[in-house]
């Protein structure tokens, strides 16, 4: 993000401040709460979303070097994720090609060429082919170069590893992700390693926690604990294709006010939050990144992955109070908002509302309604 970008956005969050207001949708809008609940539309969601577009599955950090490998079975799909000795990432389905098993139940490892399958000793090299058949004249028909591995479509950009999940279909992340493109670069994500991840289990809709990361309007209600380190709820939002940009000011900001615009910068007062669509957000703070990947289990559940990057260069034990304290934080604030939409599901749920409202100052929720809606809207699969 170049200097005047920034200065741009934050004389727009000044701007809020002094007038007290926010970045607001031209109108509120009514939500039907079928749209948390449909069986049927979380099927087309998974159907359209989660098999259609480029996914987010983890900082490229995670396999830094040749040989490193990670295990996901998100979204019902067993992948297994390489490097090889070339630096050349790969997905491939983590099923062995003879009979299914998985080669790996490891969530992650370092220096395997190799992936020797449990069941009967088939061995893949780790970028996916068959280098040997246990008793291979047993199977005089089965050619070596047709029976590798799957692969699926995979890519690193933007310091993160993006898969598809449908083998064969092309996957342009470049343009997928054009006009965030710039901004995500800004973040040097590819410098950045991760710091003891977590994982949560909610029991609401993936949307319902999506939409609690692009609004500012619960913040001093659901998370009295950390409004001090935030000057106001006002949010500063962009489209970016079908993404977003949010800019909260943090209590920082007003600082920005005393200073020529020229020295105006953005990262060290405010939270960028961006959301990549579908599913994903990455959470600019000042020293740190946060990415939270939101993985639809059931119409009724998700898991939330949330990893914290560091800068590598602050990723040696002298830092580690600093990160754990950071790391605390985000485990209580985001406890506290899946109480929150757990709680929501559960009333919609009972039928005591049919519809709920959006106003005009969570248009960061409205944009995600309509960037879904839009897709899904293209593909002909209207809801």
């Amino acid at each position: 993000m170049n200097p005047e970008l920034q200065a741009g956005l934050v004389g727009r969050v000044l701007d809020h401040l002094a007038a007290g207001t926010t970045d607001m949708a031209p109108a509120e809008r009514a939500v039907a709460a079928g749209r948390y609940l449909s069986a049927a539309r979380y099927q087309v969601e998974q159907q359209a979303l989660f098999r259609g577009l480029p996914l987010v599955l983890g900082e490229a950090s995670a396999i830094a070097n040749p040989g490193d490998f990670i295990t996901t079975d998100d979204y019902g799909v067993p992948l297994l994720i390489t490097r090889d000795a070339a630096g050349t990432v790969h997905a491939l389905l983590n099923a062995c090609t003879h009979r299914g098993s998985l080669l790996t139940t490891a969530a992650r490892g370092c220096g395997k060429q190799a992936f020797t399958c449990p069941y009967h000793g088939w061995v893949f090299a780790n970028d996916g082919r068959l280098r040997h058949v246990t008793h291979g004249a047993c199977f005089p028909e089965t050619e070596k170069d047709r029976h590798g591995l799957v692969a699926m479509p995979v890519a690193e950009r933007h310091g993160l590893i993006w898969v598809g999940l449908e083998p064969g279909r092309p996957l342009d992340v470049a343009r997928f992700t054009a006009e965030a493109a710039a901004d995500l670069d800004w973040l040097e994500l590819a410098d950045c390693v991760a710091f003891r991840p977590f994982t949560v289990t909610c029991r609401s809709n993936w949307k319902l926690v999506v939409e609690g990361f692009v609004e500012q309007y619960h913040l001093y209600y659901a998370h009295p604990r950390v409004t001090s380190a935030y000057y106001s709820d006002a949010v500063v939002i962009d489209r970016l294709g079908p993404h977003q940009r949010l800019v909260a000011p943090r209590s920082t900001m007003a600082s920005q006010a005393k200073v020529g615009r020229h020295r105006w910068r953005l990262r060290p007062v405010a939270s960028i939050a961006y959301y990549l669509f579908p599913n994903t957000m990455v959470i600019a703070h000042p020293d740190h990144v946060a990415l939270v990947r939101i993985v639809p289990v059931t119409v009724d559940s998700c898991t939330v992955h949330w990893t914290m990057l560091i800068p590598r260069a602050a990723s040696d034990a002298t830092w580690t109070p600093h990160w754990e304290r950071a790391r605390e934080s985000h485990l209580t604030t985001f406890a506290e908002d899946v109480a929150l939409t757990d709680g929501i599901q559960a009333g919609m749920q009972g039928g005591a509302v049919p519809d709920t409202v959006i106003g005009r100052n969570e248009w960061g929720v409205i944009n995600c309604i309509d960037s879904i809606d839009g897709y899904l809207d293209a593909l002909g699969q209207t809801l």
